[in-house]
């Protein structure tokens, strides 16, 4: 397996484990947009998979950018020190995000209170596309969405940067949306549930603690990055 295949598992498996920080951060967005939405539940699935199909849009453009602005970055580096110096930073994001996901610390407070204050100016737009009455609206909706800051979207995104490489940091970011999708489709449908979920601090822990480990492998070089040549 390539280091650059590797780094894409590494955001699936950010955005799987971290996931559950989405409850809190996403689930009053999550909540409004259901309550919008008074069509059949057919209807309502594929209007659903439309929002989160923009917001995993989002997230791979932004993953594309990051790469390939990391890439060129790196090139003024020598190779060796890239590397050692991306799989740091990626690793100590992680190591964050995880401390932050089981709440033993919260350095990304300040993060996501800028990204709530953001939210308050995309609203006006967002809340013109609710109810959605066409799935453009759902689709637009969702690319809004995955530009919310957030500590978790911010951690993936210094993931992909570290692959210096457009195409991979996209693929990565792409992946670590597809990883948040299985906690964001069913907030849709067990809001209540998972919110009591979310208190429970031995499943945060066992979440936040994978994250760590992998920030600490990532840091010691067990999970190598791909640190090669842009593509962007």
């Amino acid at each position: 397996m390539s280091p650059g295949e590797l780094t894409i598992i590494a955001g699936f498996v950010a955005g799987f484990a971290g996931s559950i920080h989405c409850v809190a951060m996403c689930g009053g967005l999550v909540g409004v947009i259901c309550a919008s939405m008074q069509v059949s539940p057919k209807r309502a699935l594929i209007y659903w998979c439309s929002y989160h199909f923009g917001r995993i849009i989002s997230y791979t453009i932004a993953g594309l950018l990051a790469g390939g602005i990391a890439g060129q970055v790196t090139m003024l580096f020598p190779m060796d020190r890239a590397h050692v110096i991306g799989s740091l930073i990626a690793g100590l994001f992680l190591i964050i995000l995880g401390g932050h996901v089981a709440r033993w610390w919260s350095l990304l407070n300040v993060v996501e209170q800028f990204g709530g204050r953001l939210w308050q100016k995309v609203v006006p737009v967002f809340s013109k596309m609710l109810p959605p009455r066409l799935l453009r609206h759902a689709i637009v909706g969702g690319l809004l969405w995955g530009w919310i800051p957030c500590g978790l979207v911010y951690s993936a995104l210094v993931l992909a940067a570290t692959s210096t490489d457009s195409i991979t940091g996209g693929l990565t970011m792409a992946a670590f949306g597809v990883g948040t999708l299985p906690m964001l489709i069913a907030m849709g449908v067990l809001a209540n549930q998972l919110e009591r979920i979310n208190k429970v601090r031995w499943l945060r822990g066992v979440l936040g603690g994978s994250l760590c480990v992998l920030g600490i492998m990532l840091s010691l070089g067990v999970v190598p990055l791909n640190m090669g040549h842009s593509m962007f």
